[in-house]
């Protein structure tokens, strides 16, 4: 955790954060592989929200394991794997749920911006940022739908992925209980 907290410390507008999206230009070739920017793009967007969703699982882990339920399912004699898996594992899913869809919306924009200004996916790869970066020249011309329809799917995306982590979260968070015998 303490590695990831220094992580965590750097904030993303730092000279390594600039460092980082420049290693996204240009295609890497490691071994026989080429890679191109946007598997670059997504494995560093994968080591920038890391250090986010290790602090939130950490901190709900230890607060649930403090947990009274946790003590006496130790009295009852439960291992503390089977402790883990059914117990605080099913209650530690839902802020990480939530907060995975909220990263990955983020990732979607950041995507699409880095798209837009040409270090993201490159041409002829299809990215809304291009789309987007393509429309502005006809905009003033009458042709508004270019840039219009790439925003629009890029907000209705977030959208929905933000509605899918919250659908998630009601879905499987224990505290939540829907069933017949509660109402």
């Amino acid at each position: 955790m303490r590695v990831l907290d220094a992580m965590a410390s750097i904030p993303l507008s730092s000279g390594l954060s600039h460092w980082l999206a420049s290693w996204v230009v240009g295609a890497v070739h490691i071994g026989g592989l080429t890679f191109g920017n946007e598997v670059k793009l997504l494995t560093l967007l994968g080591v920038l929200y890391i250090p986010t969703l290790a602090r939130i699982t950490y901190t709900t882990a230890i607060s649930e394991a403090r947990a009274n339920y946790v003590a006496a399912r130790r009295l009852q004699g439960v291992s503390s794997l089977k402790i883990v898996v059914s117990d605080v594992l099913p209650n530690c899913l839902s802020p990480v749920i939530v907060q995975a869809t909220l990263l990955l919306a983020i990732g979607i924009v950041i995507e699409a911006s880095v798209s837009f200004v040409g270090l993201g996916v490159q041409p002829p790869q299809p990215s809304w940022g291009n789309m987007l970066a393509d429309a502005r020249n006809y905009l003033f011309s009458g042709e508004w739908w270019m840039s219009v329809f790439p925003g629009a799917c890029i907000s209705l995306s977030v959208i929905a992925i933000n509605l899918l982590g919250d659908g998630l979260r009601d879905a499987l968070d224990p505290r939540h209980s829907t069933s017949a015998l509660t109402a």
